[in-house]
């Protein structure tokens, strides 16, 4: 092993070990969930919402979804899905370490190998430490100040970490010469802006693509020569192709939206909201007012450092700019270019992105951030060590330069270091209980949970979306906007919720046909929930359980799991004409499980079902939310039903199929096509050495 492999080696470890600690002091002994968190990783919580989605095509979040396309997402809940097998208390923890250990490592090689040269082995193991601490809190600060207490994990990690080597790879395709190596970059990065275009998605794409615009651009102008003009247009090509195996299915959706008016409205209530003054954006305060006076003195000598030492290098300068330009378009329309970006804002229809100031911009300030800090408090400690005012012995003075720069570091980012903004989660006991117990149901069924939680649930352990979403292997149905597919669905859960909380006999045939109609086998109230009267609740629940509607099955006290005492189905049959008529007056008059009977049925995967219709019904009930995507074999009459799909047939047997499950495949072809050329492209020069050697032979 070579001295300078040794040091690496060295740099790596202290990198592993500084995200490590910072990953323990975060966590807490628990495990991150809040907010608008769209997966959890921890033994027991199922990988069902995931894999339905980006392998099936189908979504139970919303309850009875149905088809979606969730191909972009493959990569992350991907990954989450692999960490979420491994059977350790702490997966989460390796999961973190992962993303910022593979971030932090490249932004070290982006200033070690590109931007900084002829370091000597003690600044580099100053540099590699320092990275580890400024770019892992720097994505901090972003949560940090916007979440305050709890914190939104989504796909932003997942983000940050890929776009430290994606520009890595980019800067050393417009230095690198032979043709060879530029071709291995373009493979490497093939694969990278399919996994970062991807997971972005419609939340952060806009941002991606502009900041791996400017960056090309940047460099092609510091290295600027003919062959970089064809090397800058090859990285635009190359990002296009690498994200067409689901861009083109998503575009269709986000026009949808962006044509929906009450949806603009609110996004520019959110835009002029979320506006921040640009001197405290500038210097790192989004959310000043919950940072310590000695933070902001730090911070602010940071950012004065990586402009007063400007001059330094050429890569700072061209980083100071696109902080500056970040800064602006982070603090929205109090930035000195405000008026125009809010024309902007009202008038280029994708600028709607940006609605979200902190999500959009905050995370990506964090990390330009990381890399000025890291260049210019290097060049301090260089000016510093070379004074020789100051100079004692030359060891003694970088160990004491480097002791105070890094502390100053440390300083503006204490609270974020330690955690001290952060909530993680102690799931209880009483919670995997009730997981269990359902999990271990056999059969194709239904969870209704009480109450409603409209938005997010907050308990004295988590305040989020509701966790049994991720932890139960059944749809649940958990009330709120978030979990409408439809309004028939919103208003079928409001006469539930409202019936069990106050009983009344009269009411008992309307929430037998709502649970027949639903498939709902088990009802769990989360009694945990704040703000609600959970005894209310209770009183009403055992009151059903004395008429025999429901039983108790579990009492993991606060949750209670109650049995519904009624077998229905995902597919019910009819030969009633009646139900082509049906609106919601006759859940008060028929008892449906007279008209409506379970069907035999077959499921070849969550996409697919072949029916057989022995009682030769004429009409087949398909309980998902109404979808037009739903398609038959043989085709039949598709019309709605209540919330649900309902088909009009003349077959003894028929296959119900989800359009998009097809369309998935098609997409996952052409993916695994874009994957094969990136590794031709990664692997050609191995290629080569074999096909010659073959044909010497």
């Amino acid at each position: 092993m070579t001295a300078t492999n040794q040091v690496k080696r060295v740099n790596y470890i202290i990198i592993l070990i500084s995200i490590t600690i910072q990953t323990i002091l975060w966590l807490k002994g628990g495990i991150w969930y809040g907010g608008d968190q769209n997966f959890i990783i921890f033994p027991g919580s199922s990988n069902q919402e995931y894999i339905n989605a980006i392998v099936f095509g189908i979504s139970n979040y919303p309850f009875l979804a149905g088809p979606t396309i969730a191909t972009s997402f493959f990569w992350f809940w991907g990954l989450v899905s692999i960490f979420n097998m491994i059977p350790f208390i702490y997966s989460e923890y390796m999961f973190i370490i992962l993303l910022f250990f593979v971030g932090s490592i490249y932004i070290y090689k982006l200033i070690s190998e590109i931007i900084l040269s002829k370091l000597s082995g003690y600044e580099q193991l100053f540099i590699s430490l320092l990275i580890s601490i400024v770019y892992m809190s720097n994505w901090g600060i972003y949560f940090a100040d916007s979440q305050g207490s709890g914190i939104t994990f989504l796909t932003i990690p997942f983000i940050y970490s890929l776009l430290s080597p994606s520009i890595y790879y980019i800067i050393k395709s417009f230095y690198e010469n032979n043709y060879i190596d530029k071709l291995r970059y373009y493979g490497i990065l093939m694969l990278l802006f399919m996994m970062l275009g991807s997971t972005s998605n419609i939340y952060n794409f806009d941002e991606i693509i502009g900041i791996l615009i400017i960056i090309s651009l940047g460099y092609l102008i510091i290295y600027r020569n003919k062959k970089n003009i064809l090397n800058f247009l090859s990285i635009l090509a190359i990002f296009f192709i690498s994200n067409l195996y689901w861009i083109f299915s998503v575009i269709p959706i986000v026009n949808s939206t962006l044509s929906n008016t009450e949806f603009l409205k609110i996004s520019y209530q959110y835009f002029i909201g979320n506006a921040r003054p640009f001197s405290y954006v500038f210097f790192g305060f989004y959310n000043y007012t919950n940072s310590w006076i000695i933070n902001l003195i730090a911070s602010m000598i940071l950012i004065s450092i990586s402009f007063l030492l400007i001059n330094r290098n050429t890569h700072l300068i061209f980083w100071d700019i696109i902080y500056f330009l970040v800064s602006t378009l982070y603090s929205g329309i109090d930035s000195p270019f405000g008026n125009f970006y809010e024309y902007l804002f009202l008038h280029v229809p994708y600028f709607v992105e940006f609605r979200a100031l902190v999500i959009a911009f905050g995370w990506l300030q964090g990390f330009i951030f990381s890399i000025i800090t890291s260049i210019s408090v290097f060049y301090a400690y260089r000016l510093l060590i070379s004074n020789k005012k100051i100079m004692i012995r030359k060891n003694i003075s970088s160990i004491i330069v480097s002791s105070v720069l890094l502390a100053i570091v440390v300083i503006s980012l204490y609270p974020v270091m330690i955690g001290e903004n952060y909530d993680s989660i102690h799931i209880p006991e009483y919670f995997i209980k009730t997981v269990n117990y359902i999990n271990s149901q056999k059969g194709n069924f239904n969870v209704l949970a009480l109450p409603e939680t409209n938005l997010w649930i907050r308990t004295n352990w988590y305040y989020g979306n509701n966790l049994l979403v991720w932890f139960l292997n059944k749809p649940v149905f958990i009330g709120g906007s978030y979990d409408y597919a439809n309004s028939e669905l919103q208003s079928f859960y409001m006469l539930l919720n409202s019936y069990f909380y106050e009983f009344n006999s009269s009411h008992i045939l309307v929430i037998y046909n709502l649970l027949y109609l639903l498939n709902i086998k088990y009802i769990i109230l989360q009694g945990d929930a704040q703000g609600y009267n959970i005894t209310q609740y209770l009183d009403s629940l055992n009151k059903y359980v004395k008429h025999g509607l429901l039983s108790l099955a579990e009492n993991n006290s606060p949750y209670y799991v109650y049995r519904v005492n009624i077998d229905s189905s995902v597919i019910l049959g009819s030969n009633s004409s009646m139900i082509t008529s049906f609106n919601s007056s006759m859940l008060n008059k028929y008892n449906l499980s007279i008209i409506l009977r379970p069907m035999p049925y077959i499921e070849i995967n969550p996409s697919t079902y072949i029916v057989n219709n022995t009682d030769h019904y004429k009409y087949v009930i398909f309980l998902y939310s109404y979808n037009n995507l739903w398609k038959t074999m043989p085709l039949t009459i598709h019309k709605n039903f209540s919330f649900t799909n309902l088909f009009i047939t003349k077959y003894n047997n028929i296959k119900i199929i989800n359009y998009t499950y097809y369309s998935i495949i098609m997409q996952y072809t052409l993916m695994i096509i874009i994957i094969m050329i990136a590794t031709i492209l990664i692997f050609g020069k191995n290629i080569l050495k074999i096909h010659r050697f073959i044909k010497k032979r």
